[in-house]
């Protein structure tokens, strides 16, 4: 069984990739959105808690000085798809 490494960095590598992938599929997940079967938007709108979740954990890093300068770069262009795609989320999550 893999070892989870407790270590903030390596957790913190860990969501930036999981919510690099997420905020930048929105766009591509707008379009197809009409396309999608209510119990598919349900679970999608279920598991967005989860990242919204992970969110928080690397804004706590953030505050707590846990990222390297790397991550810190990364979590600040995070932060900017975040604001570019927000409404764009909102609007999904509410239809």
């Amino acid at each position: 069984m893999a070892q989870v490494s407790d270590d903030p960095r390596t957790r913190a590598e860990r969501l930036l990739g999981y919510l690099e992938a997420a905020w930048g599929a929105i766009p591509e997940t707008a379009r197809e959105w009409h396309d999608w079967d209510p119990l598919d938007r349900e679970v999608f709108h279920l598991e967005w808690v989860v990242k919204e979740d992970a969110l928080k954990c690397l804004r706590e890093f953030e505050v707590e000085d846990q990222l390297d300068p790397v991550q810190v770069s990364r979590f600040q262009a995070l932060l900017q798809m975040i604001t570019r795609n927000r409404a764009v989320l909102e609007r999904m999550l509410t239809s």
